[in-house]
Formats: C-alpha cells, sequence, structure tokens
C-alpha cells in the first residue's frame, strides 16, 4: 500500500517538479550572479576594515570625531590615513605628483578636496 501512494504521488507531482526545474543556463547564471553578490559582500568588508582603520588613525592622531567621521566617509578609499597625511601636509612637488597616473592625480586632489571640506564641516 505504501509503494502504490508513493508512486501515484510521483506520478501526479512529478510534472510539476519538472515544471519549476530551471534549465542548465539559469542555473549557471545563478550560480554566477551568487559568486558576484560574494565578491561585492568581501569588497564591501575590506572597503569598512579600511576605513575603520583610517577613522581610528585619524583618532589616535587628531582626536576629532566629527573630522575623523568626515574623513572615513569622504575620503577615497584607496586612501590610508597615512597617505591622506603624506598628501595634506607635503607639496606635489614632495610627493611627485607630475608622474602619477591621471586617475592616482583625481585621488589625490579628491583628497586636497575632502579636507577641506571635513575641516569647514568641525567648524560651528
Amino acid at each position: 500500500m505504501r509503494r502504490s501512494f508513493f508512486l501515484v504521488c510521483m506520478l501526479l507531482c512529478g510534472p510539476t517538479f519538472a515544471q519549476k526545474a530551471m534549465p542548465l543556463s539559469s542555473l549557471e547564471r545563478l550560480e554566477q550572479l551568487n559568486k558576484v553578490a560574494a565578491a561585492v559582500e568581501n569588497l564591501r568588508a575590506v572597503t569598512d576594515e579600511l576605513s575603520a582603520g583610517r577613522y581610528m588613525g585619524c583618532m589616535k592622531a587628531v582626536g576629532e570625531p566629527t573630522f575623523c567621521e568626515c574623513l572615513k566617509s569622504k575620503l577615497p578609499v584607496a586612501i590610508t590615513f597615512s597617505g591622506y597625511i603624506s598628501i595634506t601636509t607635503r607639496s606635489k612637488e614632495e610627493n611627485m605628483y607630475s608622474i602619477l597616473s591621471k586617475e592616482d592625480k583625481q585621488i589625490y586632489d579628491r583628497s586636497v578636496q575632502v579636507r577641506d571640506l571635513c575641516v569647514a564641516a568641525r567648524k560651528p
């Protein structure tokens, strides 16, 4: 009796499961999307870690939470706190600005803009 019940269920439910099965290409696409989502999540974790390190470096050196939070959130991800200090305390010549790539010059320039923005934001 059990066996026949099982067979009837398989016969009745089998087509339903077959209709809901995803084609192989869709499964592969889903797997790729899951890999991309995992990579994005890893990138987010690394970015958060770098930002937290930048914030802690700023707090150790400057100790102004508003200023440090501004740097944390607005500086380009590629800039560490020590990199920020190098950019803002040395001349362009000392930092060899002229030999930087176009992208690095944009990051450098953005870092100077962020400094000005964060200094202005902390004033009452």
